[in-house]
């Protein structure tokens, strides 16, 4: 009898795939490392994940749920969130509605605005948690997480005031420079 077949090998592990993740920092280090490269810290306990896994990070793929969650529930239908992605189409199309209506009828739409600006604000912070999540990467800390936060509202809040402003073309330019240097994290570079 022949055989075409080639015999089958047992398969090996490539060390060059495996990564350690840092068990306090989160970064990746390689698996021959003790110690963390970033931080020092024991690599005994470390997480080993394959090459494959620490490959998924795409930054731009980040990007773009972030810019999508703009519009509350986009970034997090892009995230395979549609429950949660639904629910909060839902609400910011209630609450656009009831801005709409309280514009054309009464002249006080400035509660929905501030809520569905509040909405955004946390659509995006959610969707680049649960980016970050699907991608295999460590969520920042309590302490980063209140930064990011921050981070949103202090941008959210100077492009309201360059609309707000707008004949002052000076202070919209600074204004929208600040506010997108403040949301680099979530729209600029990738973090570390």
């Amino acid at each position: 009898m022949m055989y075409d077949e080639k015999p089958k090998r047992k398969k090996v592990a490539d060390y060059q795939q495996l990564h350690l993740r840092c068990p306090r920092c989160g970064r990746i280090n390689a698996v021959t490392d003790m110690a963390c490269r970033y931080c020092g810290s024991d690599l005994f306990k470390a997480d080993v994940i394959r090459g494959t896994d620490y490959d998924r990070f795409d930054p731009n793929d980040l990007r773009k749920s972030c810019l999508l969650a703009i519009v509350p529930g986009l970034g997090l239908l892009r995230e395979k969130k549609l429950f949660s992605g639904f629910l909060m189409l839902l609400a910011s199309g209630f609450l656009l509605a009831w801005s709409l209506f309280g514009w054309l009828h009464y002249e006080l739409a400035i509660l929905p605005f501030v809520m569905l600006a509040a909405f955004s604000i946390a659509s995006v912070f959610v969707t680049f948690i649960v980016a970050l999540d699907r991608m295999g990467m460590q969520r920042p800390d309590k302490q980063g997480q209140l930064i990011l936060l921050g981070r949103l509202v202090a941008g959210y809040t100077l492009i309201a005031f360059a609309l707000m402003f707008c004949w002052l073309l000076p202070f919209s330019v600074v204004a929208i420079y600040l506010a997108w240097r403040i949301l680099q994290p979530f729209f600029g570079k990738a973090m570390d």
